[in-house]
């Protein structure tokens, strides 16, 4: 239905000066933010309010994950959650590319700016005349990401699997990429087992589209070779206007509509692979310009 469809309208995120729309998977679309879309600032006292309504959204989002996932012994509920939770950081940090349906952010910014009111410390430590709040943004999000992860892995089950990735050094050899499976998502670990919210969102995307595509597309091959394989052996079942014939020729002209569709949404997120590709080389080369979310990209 069109609640699996990806969106690439060009009115649907940021807009560029050039053709490079990004793609909106159907979870994020459907994500279960409400709750921020009703944020009644002048109600919310403190920091500490501000926080509960950001875990009551984290709880909603992944009840509604794990309700759309009901196959355990599977990383695949795991990977959802880790999407939504890096999801969520980018509404908070107001990076989120999701432009049209975003109710929440005038809020946000007037939450922000009345926290940085509040605080005397955050008034001497964040500059005053950005009006996004974007340092203070962030910084928030760092200091209550764990509580965030704790929040939304928490209806996981024991059997629900998160692939943790880390870094280990050894002595036979520089680094050894480590893999380690924690049960319940990671619910129980003491600190977030995820670095996914601090990779670009449109990379996460890209990568999720990736995924869907290569599903999709295998399962159309799988019955295009089931119902096409009565017709490899010469004979009449085959011939023009069997229910064989038509069946086949049914599931090609599924899987070439489906090319086609792939193949527009491929063109959409070309040019701003390129532009976030030839960035990170650019920082590679010059390490003044260098920051901390390059080794997370790499690492990606």
């Amino acid at each position: 239905g069109d609640k699996d469809q990806w969106k690439c309208d060009e009115n649907l995120s940021k807009a560029s000066e050039k053709p490079e729309n990004i793609c909106v998977p159907p979870r994020r679309q459907h994500m279960c933010i409400n709750n921020l879309e009703k944020l009644n600032v002048e109600k919310i006292r403190n920091n500490h309010a501000f926080l509960a309504d950001v875990l009551l959204t984290a709880r909603n989002e992944g009840e509604r994950i794990i309700q759309n996932h009901p196959d355990t012994n599977s990383s695949n509920v795991c990977v959802a959650l880790e999407r939504s939770f890096a999801d969520l950081a980018d509404i908070i940090r107001g990076t989120d590319q999701l432009k049209g349906t975003n109710k929440f952010e005038p809020y946000l910014k007037d939450m922000f700016k009345k926290i940085g009111g509040n605080d005397r410390i955050h008034q001497d430590k964040y500059p005053k005349n950005d009006q996004k709040h974007t340092k203070l943004r962030e910084a928030w999000w760092n200091a209550n990401r764990q509580k965030v992860w704790e929040v939304i892995t928490c209806s996981a089950r024991s059997n629900d699997l998160l692939i943790k990735r880390g870094w280990t050094q050894s002595k036979q050899s520089d680094s050894e990429n480590k893999l380690e499976l924690c049960r319940k998502c990671g619910h129980y670990e003491a600190k977030a087992p995820t670095q996914l919210d601090y990779v670009p969102q449109f990379l996460r995307w890209l990568t999720e589209w990736i995924e869907d595509f290569y599903r999709e597309k295998q399962n159309l091959i799988d019955d295009m070779e089931k119902d096409c394989e009565e017709c490899k052996p010469e004979g009449d079942k085959c011939k023009e206007g069997t229910s064989y014939s038509s069946t086949c020729k049914e599931k090609c002209t599924r899987y070439c509509e489906c090319v086609k569709k792939w193949k527009s949404e491929w063109e959409n997120q070309k040019n701003k692979y390129k532009d976030l590709y030839q960035k990170s080389n650019e920082n590679s080369i010059s390490p003044k310009k260098k920051s901390t979310y390059d080794d997370y990209v790499k690492e990606f």
